[in-house]
């Protein structure tokens, strides 16, 4: 048996259980979103909550909820509605319309240093220094680093 091979064979299961899971992870969420549908489908009153009880572990309540557009309209924040009537539903206060102000990344990406620089100091924008590992490919002198980094227990 070769080094791949064996390499292969001692971490193939902990990889694979890894894929499982990823695989049922997303087959829940969607399943933990059609529950959820369901019942909030459901029609009771204002007065009338529903809570179904599991013992210790939690419970599950249910109650009146708003009509609601369905999620691809408002997660493409009602662009599909042509603006006429996204208009009439803004007046009618059925869509609240909610103003952000956002830096226009195109904008900045293409700004020179100088402007950048005036931005920062009128507080525009903060500049901040992330820290990422950078070994990929270490070189023979980060190699030895590492090696004392992994003593240390750093890495």
């Amino acid at each position: 048996m070769n080094e791949t091979d064996e390499f292969y064979n001692q971490y193939f299961s902990t990889a694979e259980h890894l894929f499982k899971l990823e695989n049922r992870k997303d087959e829940l969420e969607d399943q933990i979103r059609d529950c959820r549908e369901k019942l909030a489908a459901i029609k009771i009153d204002d007065s009338d909550p529903k809570v179904f009880e599991f013992g210790e572990i939690g419970k599950v309540s249910i109650k009146k909820t708003p009509p609601r557009f369905k999620k691809e309209i408002a997660q493409n924040n009602f662009q599909d509605i042509p603006a006429e009537e996204l208009q009439m539903y803004v007046g009618r206060n059925i869509i609240k319309p909610i103003e952000e102000i956002k830096i226009n990344d195109d904008y900045i990406v293409g700004a020179s240093e100088d402007q950048l620089n005036q931005f920062i100091d009128i507080g525009v924008i903060k500049k901040d220094i992330r820290y990422k590992l950078n070994l990929e490919d270490p070189t023979e002198d980060q190699s030895e680093l590492v090696n004392t980094l992994l003593e240390k227990g750093v890495l």
